[in-house]
């Protein structure tokens, strides 16, 4: 089911590859979050929106202790991970996990996977229990765009939102529409949206509205 990792990838158990990190978000989870993107994902989903950063190599390989010190300077209630697929670079994430975990216990955890709950807890992967353990949220299931909708943290119905500890349980409505989008701005003036387009063709039409106003989207 999983890539078993090769000796390469062996050798960054102390490095995650990063492909977008974001110090603020209100529409991938709850409160005030900041979000980790991962790049390299095996499975090669249709229609995924974040293709360009399937590749490993597509992101950049910082150590796990650096990002964390960065993570614990930022005023968030937690952190979410999306990717590229987090639970393929397991073993780093727990170890930043465990970092953040021991200097600020107040943070919690979520993540986004293309694997479904059951395969990620039936997986014999180094490092998936360890990742599941720390989260307190979990959206599982590849996005499909045929059942896609208008979803709480959710791109479509097959997806589900698990509540892995207690710190969220009946403090949101699974049922909910989603949050939207927010566009950002980086210090050096590159532009992207962040968050779960409520329809198909919506981000589509971001990138569409802004480049009729000479805005080009950053991927």
């Amino acid at each position: 089911m999983f890539q078993q990792l090769n000796k390469k990838k062996e050798m960054y158990t102390k490095k995650l590859w990063v492909a977008k990190l974001v110090s603020s978000c209100q529409t991938l989870g709850p409160g005030n979050r900041g979000v980790l993107w991962v790049s390299g994902c095996s499975r090669g989903c249709p229609d995924c929106i974040a293709e360009s950063i399937q590749d490993i190599k597509a992101g950049t390989p910082v150590d796990v202790e650096v990002l964390a010190n960065q993570i614990l300077s930022w005023d968030i209630e937690g952190l979410t991970f999306s990717g590229g697929e987090p639970f393929e670079q397991a073993v780093a994430l727990s170890a930043l996990c465990k970092i953040l975990h021991n200097k600020n216990r107040k943070l919690t955890f979520m993540a986004y996977s293309g694997f479904t709950l059951s395969e990620l807890k039936e997986s014999k992967q180094s490092g998936i229990k360890t990742l599941l353990s720390f989260l307190d949220i979990l959206i599982d299931g590849p996005f499909i765009s045929s059942m896609q909708g208008d979803l709480l943290w959710r791109g479509s119905f097959n997806q589900q939102i698990h509540c892995l500890s207690p710190r969220y349980l009946n403090s949101f409505n699974v049922a909910g529409p989603s949050e939207g989008v927010e566009i950002h701005v980086t210090k050096t003036g590159k532009i992207h949206w962040v968050g779960i387009p409520p329809a198909k063709g919506f981000d589509a039409q971001i990138e569409i509205t802004l480049k009729n106003s000479g805005i080009n989207l950053e991927n």
